[in-house]
């Protein structure tokens, strides 16, 4: 009678460690937490001249965080070409490209978050 007891003992305890381990799983309660983290870099070859955001500030999408260090040069020549353009003196191709070269030297938020 007393092994009975100490093996049923022994029977119930291994159930409930089981059950212990398995609850969460049972009831839906495990799952996997993921972190979404946004890596912001240029598509060009530069040094960056500074964030034009501070820490811990709310960005938008879209919201311009820094420039590279070749905007000015990039601008100038946008501007130059915007000239050109509406003097006829540059077709439209090279307008665009002006203004692609333009947008290279921007970094852009990539959607709405906190910057840290």
């Amino acid at each position: 009678m007393k092994k009975k007891l100490l093996l049923l003992g022994f029977v119930i305890f291994i159930l409930v460690s089981v059950l212990v381990d398995f609850w969460p799983t049972i009831n839906g309660l495990s799952g996997t937490l993921e972190l979404t983290e946004h890596s912001l870099g240029a598509r060009v070859p530069a040094g960056c001249r500074g964030s034009l955001v501070e820490e811990s500030q709310t960005v938008a999408k879209g919201q311009l965080v820094a420039q590279l260090d070749r905007y000015d040069q990039a601008k100038r020549d946008f501007d130059r070409v915007t000239q050109l353009y509406q003097d006829g003196g540059a077709t439209k191709q090279s307008l665009e490209e002006a203004q692609l070269a333009l947008e290279d030297q921007e970094i852009l938020s990539p959607l709405t978050a906190w910057y840290f």
